[in-house]
Formats: structure tokens, sequence, C-alpha cells
């Protein structure tokens, strides 16, 4: 009865929105109407748009979005996050000197879009005066929600703003022998986004964000001895200033329900206060110095040097209240206990010198074959310390006395100090030698080699000054890795032209490839890709598809248990991702009015990779043959099977109407019907589809003003396979018991009808 309730009141608000938006657009046309049939023919000497010698035009567009809406608003608003009401959609203004020289400016232009009232809008402003100047800025807006519940338990939205700008001044733009750039930009993010915390059990809480960042940057280009040389210094500030809070008694994720099912009632944990503030700042200074000459049109150098330096400071200060089981070290027992107070105090520095280095050399022997090398060098060094401080003050909640650890005398608070030092180095050069032959008009070729050497050094030390439970402190510990590695590549590409109206190109690369920071082992690739272009008439035919397959390989290291024993020996890891892309699309132009487009596109990939599961099963299970050993084997599996159809229609048959139409359908069957039995098995996609039909009109009422008209409606279904099972089940087997829960799909309709008159004022009206 409440659905069909709020069903009828969505209909009577979305009535009203169109009633209203019908009633505003014949009254506006009405007036509009008037005032044209009483205004006078202008004189040649006051021109529309004329303004004191000034050339004018602007126009701004007024309108009003409804909105009939059925399903998880979490979701629509995640994915358009659209309102309805009155908006003031795009606005435009321009002013010129008639005689093209004016002493302040030659053009000044600013531009508007969805500023205020869309999820996303921007300012523009452009004023230039030839010789002199050269101004541009820009200011984006962008309103972000994440609400999407069926994944993370919902324990991760997010509700935020940012605000975006760049300001960039070029004085003496037109020369190029010498010309000076100045610029800064600043990015400010603000808003709530939910996390969790982990103490025994998983909690969830609300981070609140506010960063800033600013950055200044100044700049030459000059000509000199034949060479085009630019330089770019700058210095980026930012400051991270957010906070984590729980403000009320909370139960962890253990003793919760979701979708009707409760995990582990028996073992549950409060968090009944928790504050963490986590606050960093810092400074990156930065230099850019480019350089580029050609010699006799046969051969041309390029180079390229960059050095950035970043400074960062950072604090962790966390004060913890809960009650529950805790984890302590080794060895030591874990009662049920009330937590007073946990306290954490973590303050460190850290610094990032990098330095890059490209150079590039281009040889054109002949008029058909050309030669060329880049080589490119990269190093960085990143080290910091911090400095760890936490104490606790615990009661066992079965006889209320402090916890003392299992110390005959109760210490006053059990605490610990350790001090951390870590350092990253990283030395990598790379070097590309290719050649292109133009065999014939009809066909063309290169073929290339690319040689990477990375050195990797990583290095640690840990220094406890004081253990949590006063015991006799551990000695430091020192750590020191290295590796180097290199990777071979072979590059292809080719270009076809079959007739003179059909043209194919393709491209192809194999061999391995580094990472900087994960998985040192090199990963074996290869990527295909070919595009075809074909012009016939009236039509044109485009087609292209790519192949990708990744081999990442790695290895485990041992599980051991508590007494040292090896409980999951270590094995090989490979993740292997494969990606299919096939995309064909055909537009027709019968005529300059009409335009016609079609196409589809079809995406696969697929990522398997081993794992491993910490699982703590009482029967035996295989590889561990002896049972409750914590850890399995397993294998993880994600699937994306994407069809993607759109077409698009506009024309405009008369001169006073346009219109456009278009369909979107969109249908990822992810991993079809195959479901995971094993908890070792994880096997997820996200199947979804949509519907978005749109159409718009345009009427030229008068020369100053348009009227547009338009509808969307977007339908989106999932159908999610993410399983949730009580966890007490799982005590003697890891087969996923046959009641498994799946999660609440989030599908919406939407229907949004939009209308809105632009206005048309000086120029831009009389040259309509």
């Amino acid at each position: 009865m409440t659905n069909e309730i709020t069903r009828k009141t969505k209909r009577v608000v979305m009535r009203k929105n169109i009633l209203f938006i019908t009633f505003v657009v014949i009254g506006l046309t009405l007036i509009t109407t008037d005032l044209r049939a009483q205004t006078a023919t202008p004189t040649p000497a006051d021109q529309a748009g004329n303004f004191g010698g000034y050339t004018v035009a602007s126009s701004i567009e007024f309108g009003v979005r409804g909105l009939a809406f059925d399903g998880s608003d979490e979701k629509f608003r995640s994915d358009l996050n659209y309102r309805p009401g009155f908006r003031i959609w795009d606005s435009s203004f321009t002013i010129s000197p008639v005689d093209g020289k004016g002493k302040l400016f030659d053009t000044l232009q600013i531009k508007t879009s969805g500023w205020g009232a869309d999820p996303s809008g921007f300012i523009r402003v452009g004023m230039d005066k030839t010789g002199a100047y050269r101004f541009d800025a820009t200011v984006r807006q962008i309103k972000l929600i994440n609400r999407v519940s069926n994944l993370a338990l919902g324990y991760h939205p997010s509700d935020t703003d940012r605000t975006l700008g760049d300001f960039d001044v070029t004085l003496f733009p037109e020369r190029e022998e010498f010309r000076l750039r100045f610029g800064m930009s600043f990015n400010k993010t603000n808003g709530d986004r939910g996390s969790s915390t982990r103490t025994r059990d998983v909690f969830p809480m609300v981070e609140s964000l506010k960063s800033d960042a600013g950055d200044l940057r100044a700049g030459f280009d000059t000509k000199l001895a034949g060479f085009k040389l630019t330089f770019t210094g700058g210095l980026r500030r930012f400051d991270d200033f957010g906070k984590f809070v729980i403000n009320s008694r909370q139960v962890g994720v253990a003793g919760s329900c979701f979708f009707g099912i409760c995990i582990s009632p028996t073992d549950i944990n409060f968090i009944n206060r928790l504050e963490r503030r986590n606050p960093s700042s810092g400074d990156t200074e930065y230099g850019i110095f480019t350089m580029n000459r050609t010699f006799a049109e046969r051969l041309d150098l390029t180079g390229r040097f960059i050095y950035s330096q970043t400074n960062n400071k950072f604090s962790i200060l966390e004060n913890l209240n809960y009650d529950g089981q805790i984890r302590l070290p080794s060895g030591v027992t874990s009662p049920a206990l009330f937590v007073d107070n946990n306290f954490f105090d973590i303050s460190g520095r850290s610094k990032r010198p990098q330095s890059r280095g490209d150079l590039g050399l281009t040889y054109a022997a002949t008029e058909k074959i050309r030669f060329s090398n880049t080589f490119t060098f990269d190093q960085f060094t990143s080290f910091g310390d911090s400095n760890y401080y936490e104490s606790v003050t615990a009661r066992v909640q079965s006889t209320g006395l402090p916890y003392t650890g299992g110390l005959p005398q109760p210490p006053p608070n059990l605490d610990t100090r350790t001090l951390y030092w870590r350092q990253h180095n990283l030395k990598r050069f790379t070097n590309t030698v290719e050649g292109d032959f133009q065999v014939s008009k009809q066909f063309s070729f290169s073929l290339g080699y690319r040689y990477t050497h990375r050195a990797v050094v990583i290095g640690l030390r840990n220094q406890p000054v004081k253990d949590l439970l006063n015991r006799p402190v551990a000695a430091p510990t020192f750590e020191v890795d290295e590796e180097e590695n290199s990777a071979n590549i072979f590059l292809f590409g080719a270009k076809i032209k079959p007739t003179s109206n059909w043209t194919i190109y393709a491209k192809a690369e194999t061999g391995s490839a580094d990472n900087a920071f994960v998985r040192l082992a090199n990963h074996d690739y290869t990527n295909v890709n070919v595009k075809s272009n074909l012009n016939y008439g009236k039509f044109t035919f485009h087609m292209s598809g790519s192949i990708r397959n990744n081999e990442n390989p790695s290895r485990t290291a041992n599980y051991t248990n508590s007494s040292g024993a090896i409980t999951l020996p270590a094995f090989d890891i490979i993740a292997d991702v494969k990606s299919r892309l096939l995309s064909t699309y055909v537009d027709y132009v019968p005529d300059p009015r009409w335009t016609i487009s079609t196409g589809y596109t079809y995406s696969y990939l697929s990522s398997k990779t081993d794992t491993v599961v910490p699982l703590s099963l009482n029967a035996a299970q295989p590889p561990n043959p002896t049972g409750n050993l914590g850890f399995l084997r397993g294998f993880s599996e994600f699937y994306m099977k994407d069809n993607y159809f759109f077409v698009d229609l506009s024309g405009q048959p008369t001169n006073r109407v346009s219109f456009y139409a278009s369909y979107r359908y969109n249908n990822d069957k992810g991993q079809g019907s195959r479901a995971a039995t094993l908890m070792e098995r994880f096997l997820s996609s996200y199947p979804f589809k949509s519907h978005t039909p749109e159409f718009r009109l345009a009427f030229k009422l008068t020369r100053n003003l348009d009227w547009n008209l338009g509808y969307q409606y977007n339908r989106y279904d999932e159908k999610l396979q993410f399983g949730y099972f009580p966890y007490n089940e799982l005590s003697n087997t890891n087969v996923i018991p046959a009641n498994a829960t799946y999660p609440t799909n989030q599908n919406y309709r939407a229907h949004m009808p939009y209308t809105s008159l632009r206005f048309y004022f000086g120029g831009g009206a009389a040259d309509r």
C-alpha cells in the first residue's frame, strides 16, 4: 500500500512539473511576441549589439527539469544525481571592438554551463589582446555521490563537493623569440565519506573530508641558436585535514545482520566512541625543461628533463573506547575486555626527490625511410620515518578488575613506542628503437624494439622503545632487499590503403613489462589493435578491435601458525587478465540537414588469479589434510561481457525546427549462470542492463528566442550474485550453504522531461 501511495505521489509531482513547464513556456512566448510587435526598427546608426564601439553577443538559457522516479534513489544519484526544479543551463557573453582593436582587450568571452544546479558545471573566461597578452581561466564544480549499498555492505558511501580552478596568463603570446607564462591552480574537496576500522571486529565510521591544494607556476618559451626552449617552474602546496568519528555505541559487523542473515551473533564487539584525526601537509617543488630542434629538415632532436621534490609531514591521533575481544601480541591471552582508553599518537615525515629525462632522435634517411631512438631515464628515492606510540587502559569484563596482561602487578597502563624508518629507491632506463618504412602509397609499416632495465632497493628499520606489556624490549630489526630485472618488448605497426577511400591501421606489442611498486616480477603481455575507416558515398564505416593478454607472475610466502609450523607452503601465483574489444559504427549523411549514426561495441574482460584465503576450518580440507590450518589456497575470477548499442538521429526539417533523438542500450552478462560453491573460490561480476532513450526539439520562435523541449528515460536493472550467509554455518565446512542470500539489487526507473528558453542579446541575435 505504501509503495502504491508513493508511486501515485510521484506521478502527481511529475504532472505538476509538466504543467508548470508548459505555462512558463506559453507565457514567455506571448511576452516575447508582444514585445517584438511593439519594438521599433533600429536605425543603421543603432545596430543591435553595437555599444560604444564594441560588439556584444550573449545568450542565456533558463529551464525546468521534471523527475518521475521509482526504485533505488541511492543508485540513481550515484549514476546521474539529477534533481527536479528550475535551472540556468548554458550562458555565454562575448564582447569585442567593432574594428577588432581595443585599448584593454580585443576579445572577452565568458561561458558557463550547469553551474550550481547540475552534478557538474564550469565557468570559463578568455581575454586577449594581440601582441600583449592572453588570459584563460576555468573553474569547475563537481558534486559526487556514491551510495552503492550492495558492495562492501554499504559501508563506503560518499557525498563530496569538489571545486577546481586554473588561471593562466601568457605575455607576448605571438612572439616565438620570447614569451612569458604565469599560472595558478587550486583544488578543494569537502564532504563525507564512509569508511571502516578494525579492532577484532569491523566497524563502519564516517570520514569528514577537507583537503586543499594550490599550485603556483611560471615559465618562458624562447628560441636560441635554432633551438626551441621552454622552462616551467612551480610550487604545489597541499593540506589534508580529514577526521574519522564514531559518536555513539555501535556493534561490529560480526554482531550485525545484513539482508536477513546474522553473522556470528555470539561474537559481539562494540565501539562506544572513536575520534581519529590524521592531518597531513606538504609541498612539491618542480621544474620542467624541454628543447627541440630540426637540422637540415632531416634530423629532429627533442629532449625533456623533469625534477621534483615532495616533502610531507603527517600525524595520526586516535582515541578509542570499546568492549569485547581484542587482539594482543602472540602468546598473550585475549579475554573479554572493556577498553576505557586506547590512544594512538603517530607522527612522521617523508621526502621524495624524483628526476626524469627523455631524449629523442628522429632521422629521415630518405623520403620513405625514417629511424628514431628514444631514451628515458627515471629515478626516485622515497624515504621517511615515524614515531608510533600506543597506550591501552582496560578492565576484564567478568571481574571489573584492571587488565594486567598476565603481569603480577598491574601497570598504570599498557603502552608501547616504536620508531620506524623506510626507504624505497627506483632506477630505471628505457630505450626504444623504431623504423618506419613507406613501401608504397598503399602500404607502410614500422618495426621497433624497447628495452627496460630496473633496479629496486627497499630498506627498513624497526626499533621498539617500550613493549605493550612492559616486557623486555626486543632488539631493533633491519632489512634490505635489492632486485634487478630487465624487460624486452617488440613493436609492430602497419598502414594499408586497399583503395583511396579505405584505410586500415594495425598495431601490436608483445614482450614483458615491469611494475614500479607491486609484484616486482615482470608481467608478460601481448596487445593487438586494428582499426578500419571506409568512406563510401554518403556513408562512413568505422571498425576497430583489440586483443590484450596480460600474465603477471608472483609467489606467496610460507604461511605459519603461532608455533612456527608451515600451514600453507609457498606457491606460484599468476594473475591472468584478458580483454577483447570489438567496435563498429556507421555514419550516414544523406543531406547536410540530416545525420544518422549507429553502432555496436562488445567488451570482454576476464581476470583470474590464485589467492590465499584465511579460514578457520575444523574439518580437513585439501590441500590441508590435517584441518584447522586457517589458510586455504583459493582462486578468484571476475568477468565482464558487455554489449553496447546506440543509434543517433539529428535533423533540421525547417529553418525554425531542429531535433535530436538517441537510444542507448547496455547489457553486461557478467559471469552468466556460473556460481561459486566453495568459500575459497571467488566468482564475481557486475551484470546489468540499461536503456536510455532521449529526444530533444528546438524551435526558433523569434530572432531572440529559442524554445527547447526534451525527454530522457533511464532504466537500470542489475542482478548481482554475491552471496551472504551465516558465519557459524562454516565452522565445519568450506562449502557455501544453499541458503546463501543475495543482496538487494539497486534497480530504478527515471523519467526526466525538461524544457528551456534560450534568449539571445546583442550581436548574437542580429547574426542569427
